[in-house]
């Protein structure tokens, strides 16, 4: 037998049996509940008016790339009259000196979103520690989210650039769209990350081949937080200091989002069970990170419309 029994307090003094009494709701100062619970402090009962689910949940999580493999692009291009021997899309060399860190971190296929099994529900006005209640994280270990950066597969690239002034050229790209004039073509190089540097750079990266000053011609790469924020929009591009850059590739709804981008949105998505036969699904909404250099992230995740099984009134709850 479930009993709920309600305790309403007058505030007319502090202490003393003349101070309890049965009053409305309009009149109460503070409504409770009484639960009961076991000696080792286990909940067995609670109020009608709990839900069997949270509303909110907080994982902590990592982000984890995953490198290229068997990458043999190489890249050849000829400016006016003069041909260079082709490089590795994916080398160092092919790089201007202050870019060729990129090669350490800016050559990712995939970035996971990865429980670290620690988090919280938020629920009955309070919160509770995962772990601690019958929510059991469904398909634990896999990941939340996954992040497919936009590279190159093909095994030979070759571009070509007809100076026609100074300020006038005419461009045929390595594949894709016909000649561009006066333009600069981008091309997916894949996808940045830096241990230490935060969630919010985790990004897509693009190579376009221009004259980088002192190291004469090379691949120049930009992210597309860069390019965007410069009035460079995927996917038809746009124009920087009087000139035109062009995207390639087309692009999935995936690709114009930045891995931040895909959580705050609601691309990661959890769901919890009971024993009891139900489960609820979670949508992520939002994250923070206080400690970038910790690599951890908190991921909030919001409750979908619905639940799968059946919902109890009165429910066990672990305390």
């Amino acid at each position: 037998m479930l009993l709920i029994k309600e305790i309403r307090q007058h505030t007319r003094t502090p202490y003393g049996p003349q101070d309890w009494d049965t009053t409305s709701v309009e009149g109460a100062s503070q409504l409770g509940s009484l639960d009961t619970r076991t000696r080792d402090e286990k909940n067995i009962l609670e109020s009608s008016g709990s839900d069997l689910y949270p509303q909110e949940v907080m994982l902590r999580a990592r982000a984890v790339a995953f490198p290229f493999e068997n990458q043999v692009t190489t890249f050849g291009f000829a400016v006016n009259d003069e041909n260079y021997a082709p490089l590795s899309f994916y080398g160092p060399t092919i790089l201007a000196k202050k870019q060729r860190g990129f090669v350490d971190y800016a050559q990712f296929a995939q970035v996971h979103l990865i429980a670290t099994g620690d988090g919280v529900l938020y629920m009955h006005g309070g919160h509770k520690v995962l772990g601690h209640t019958p929510h059991v994280l469904q398909n634990r270990g896999a990941p939340l989210m996954v992040k497919t950066f936009m590279r190159q597969t093909r095994g030979h690239l070759f571009e070509r650039r007809s100076d026609l002034s100074p300020l006038r050229w005419v461009t045929t790209p390595a594949y894709g769209v016909g000649a561009v004039s006066s333009g600069i073509c981008l091309m997916p190089y894949g996808g940045y990350i830096k241990e230490g540097r935060g969630i919010d750079t985790i990004d897509q990266i693009f190579a376009s081949l221009e004259n980088t000053g002192g190291s004469g011609w090379r691949l120049a790469l930009r992210s597309l937080q860069e390019l965007r924020a410069n009035n460079i929009l995927p996917p038809h591009g746009g124009r920087f200091d009087g000139t035109k850059y062009v995207f390639l590739d087309s692009f999935t709804q995936e690709d114009h989002l930045s891995f931040s981008g895909m959580i705050d949105i609601g691309y990661a998505h959890i769901t919890l069970t009971r024993a009891d036969g139900t489960s609820a699904s979670y949508a992520s909404w939002r994250h923070y990170q206080n400690d970038p250099g910790s690599g951890l992230i908190d991921v909030y995740f919001k409750k979908q419309q619905g639940l799968e099984g059946t919902e109890n009134e009165y429910h066990t709850l672990e305390a």
